[in-house]
């Protein structure tokens, strides 16, 4: 179906069309390319390459390891999260430009919320506003713990006391949160019952007066080793997760991790390869993202025996059942190692994204970035070109966290160490897609008497429209 396919009839009257994206009551609309009704505003285009408009060195702290970006996007308000090597967890604001959205510095002091802390993950809290902070608490048995906290403003956060999430030694820590369930999933791995690392996950909830209720334990992996689990949310209640599994060679494997209430059910294993996953760089060896736009799954990772490269492969769901739609394939080139990988799908621009750490010489780790997109023509259904390094200064690069994109901005912003600048922290600042308006000339058809949910038939005033095919 395209608009020529549509007769909308003159002003007075109404047409029933499907909503491309959801259309608040009273807004006004337009008919799109594809025969359904969008409300009028900004729009985003995904770029072929990222832009880097900005990078900038926001501490300058000694043995920083684990960092990562929480952003409000409500507010255009950011925080970045650092442990410095099992000591303190600090928190800096920074401070994001109203002109290009970059960060362009810090606001505001930074603070220690946490003494002993390791192994740090960060999510926001679109329900509730909250930052929602994991970690190892080193000082205590290496127990994980959760800490969450309020913007005050662009400059300052307040922190409640710690929740324990595991009694138990909690490393490899990754928490993702569920927008439509409203749920957290906290990925770790632990050697509670046994010798071995045992992947496991919890279920989290917070609600609105911040009460925190925690799941009980469930082991993914039965009693074998598990190595940097990654997750994924895919849809309200369920989640992906990829890891290594040390009862299979080392082999990179997905499951579907399906929620209801605070139990878990794990879907059948997914072999990712036959090739083992590197074991290195704490967490940087694998990753895995969710397509909402073409529902695919996109699981990247390092072969152990070949450093040198990033290998990835598309994955359909049939339920909670993940099957890969062809072979894998190597998505980057070069011959130097690649340290660190991060793979992300931002949803504006509805493309994923693959940024890495690639080591060319000494002091001298390099980010690379680009596309990693599933495209149902190419070769092995990836579309994996237009990747370039971004930096050249700093040039000795160490751990990346996790990428946030910057809502409707079109931005991303990712974290980094920097080693041989007392392993401080720098925010790449990444323009990842274009914003213009999805307002032209003869595409305006009126209004919208009520809220029209994404992909619900809902029906429009026609008010002095100008629609034409040409």
């Amino acid at each position: 179906l395209t608009w020529a396919d549509v007769t909308i009839p003159p002003a007075g009257n109404t047409v029933d069309l499907v909503a491309d994206g959801a259309i608040a009551a009273g807004k006004p609309c337009i008919i799109k390319s594809n025969g359904k009704a969008a409300q009028i505003g900004e729009q985003l285009n995904a770029r072929n390459s990222p832009n880097q408009t900005s990078t900038q060195n926001v501490t300058a702290h000694s043995g920083e390891r684990h960092c990562h970006i929480v952003y409000d996007p409500n507010n255009d308000y950011a925080v970045l999260l650092v442990s410095e090597s099992g000591a303190d967890l600090d928190v800096q604001c920074l401070n994001i430009s109203n002109v290009h959205y970059n960060v362009t510095g810090t606001t505001g002091s930074r603070s220690t919320i946490v003494n002993d802390s390791d192994e740090i993950s960060a999510c926001w809290d679109s329900t509730n506003n909250k930052i929602v902070v994991a970690y190892k608490d080193t000082n205590d048995n290496g127990k994980g713990k959760i800490i969450i906290g309020t913007f005050s403003s662009a400059s300052s956060t307040t922190w409640t006391s710690s929740t324990t999430f595991d009694s138990d030694t909690s490393e490899n820590i990754q928490i993702t949160y569920d927008p439509a369930g409203e749920k957290f999933l906290i990925s770790y791995r632990t050697t509670a019952g046994g010798s071995t690392w045992r992947g496991a996950c919890r279920v989290m909830t917070l609600d609105s007066s911040g009460n925190i209720s925690i799941g009980t334990r469930h082991q993914y992996n039965g009693t074998s080793n598990s190595l940097w689990a990654r997750t994924t949310n895919i849809s309200s209640n369920l989640f992906a997760i990829q890891y290594g599994d040390g009862g299979n060679s080392w082999y990179p494997t997905v499951k579907t991790a399906t929620i209801s209430g605070t139990n878990i059910s794990f879907g059948n294993a997914a072999i990712l390869s036959s090739n083992a996953v590197s074991g290195h760089g704490y967490g940087g060896d694998m990753d895995i993202s969710y397509d909402t736009e073409n529902q695919k799954l996109i699981g990247a990772f390092i072969r152990q025996n070949d450093s040198t490269t990033v290998w990835a492969r598309v994955g359909s769901l049939s339920g909670t059942s993940i099957s890969w739609d062809a072979a894998e394939v190597r998505v980057t080139t070069g011959g130097e190692p690649v340290e660190h990988i991060r793979v992300a799908y931002d949803p504006g621009g509805k493309k994923t994204w693959m940024w890495y750490i690639r080591d060319e010489g000494a002091a001298n780790d390099v980010l690379f970035a680009g596309e990693l997109h599933y495209k149902s023509s190419a070769t092995n259904k990836l579309e994996y070109d237009n990747h370039g390094s971004y930096n050249t200064n700093p040039n000795d690069l160490d751990q990346m966290g996790d990428v946030t994109f910057q809502g409707t901005r079109g931005k991303a912003l990712i974290p980094v160490n920097n080693s041989s600048d007392t392993s401080s922290s720098y925010i790449y600042s990444h323009v990842v897609a274009d914003v213009s308006t999805n307002l032209t000339t003869h595409n305006p058809i009126g209004f919208a008497p009520s809220a029209i949910n994404d992909g619900a038939t809902g029906t429009i005033n026609c008010d002095g429209n100008t629609v034409t095919t040409s």
